[in-house]
């Protein structure tokens, strides 16, 4: 069944939306929701709301929290992401050779060698 979601055999549910959307943007959605939190009840104090109110206040903080976590993700963390992805993966990490591999050869030493090789900005 994995591998037939993955290979988009199998289409996901439209009742599990809401679910993968926040699920997405959880970590995002984490951040930002106490702002959401502390602006919409202080709106709902100020309103003088009854208890009653609450549901709709829990509601609309799932609501907003959700398009915060969300415009988060796309203007903030995605773009940061992608260029972090861009710059470092043009690195790679090579193991010169392990400790046996270098003693048949001669060579005296202690430890592996790491070495990290950019190949296109050599650092810069």
């Amino acid at each position: 069944m994995q591998k037939d979601f993955v290979s988009r055999r199998q289409k996901p549910l439209r009742i599990t939306a809401v679910l993968r959307f926040f699920g997405r943007n959880s970590y995002e959605v984490y951040l930002t929701h106490m702002f959401v939190v502390i602006l919409l009840v202080n709106a709902f104090k100020v309103l003088k709301l009854s208890g009653d109110w609450t549901w709709a206040l829990y509601i609309s903080v799932l609501f907003v929290s959700g398009i915060l976590g969300d415009l988060v993700a796309r203007y903030f963390s995605n773009l940061l992401n992608s260029f972090i992805r861009q710059r470092f993966t043009n690195q790679s990490v090579i193991i010169v050779e392990d400790l046996q591999t270098r003693e048949r050869k001669g060579i005296e030493t202690e430890k592996k060698i790491l070495l990290v090789i950019n190949r296109t900005s050599c650092g810069t």
